[in-house]
């Protein structure tokens, strides 16, 4: 058998083995969306700004030991502090990550969305009580 061939065909079952699809979360999503919902109802998470070059949300907050991206969607603080976070962190992919805030927030909806790669992420809206 030739080297080349065979070479080809591995990296074509690692590159569909790396993609994310949602289904690779399905064992997991139970656990994520409870640990989610658990840490946004204790009180303030950690939010943070660590934008991909994907079309994943910028954003992550942390739920116990885990980043999570999110999408935020709303603020009903009229004094958003996250206002100079958001108009920056898109313009950040590649650079080191901005320090977390501290923030509340509500989550939007129980179950994830899925980024075009599969990565799994919640939309929440940022409650008045941020930093």
């Amino acid at each position: 058998m030739r080297p080349l061939p065979a070479v080809v065909a591995a990296l074509g079952v690692l590159a569909a083995s790396s993609c994310g699809h949602p289904n690779q979360w399905a064992d997991r999503m139970d656990t994520l969306k409870a640990t989610v919902a658990d840490t946004i109802d204790a009180g303030p998470v950690q939010l943070r700004c660590n934008p991909v070059e994907c079309s994943c949300p910028p954003f992550e907050m942390l739920f116990r030991d885990r980043w999570v991206r999110v999408r935020i969607l709303e603020s009903s603080d009229p004094e958003n502090p996250l206002d100079a976070m958001e108009r920056t962190c898109g313009e950040d992919a590649g650079k080191p990550a901005q320090p977390a805030r501290t923030v509340r927030a509500s989550l939007e909806r129980g179950k994830p969305l899925f980024c075009a790669n599969g990565t799994p992420y919640f939309e929440v809206a940022v409650r008045p009580g941020a930093d």
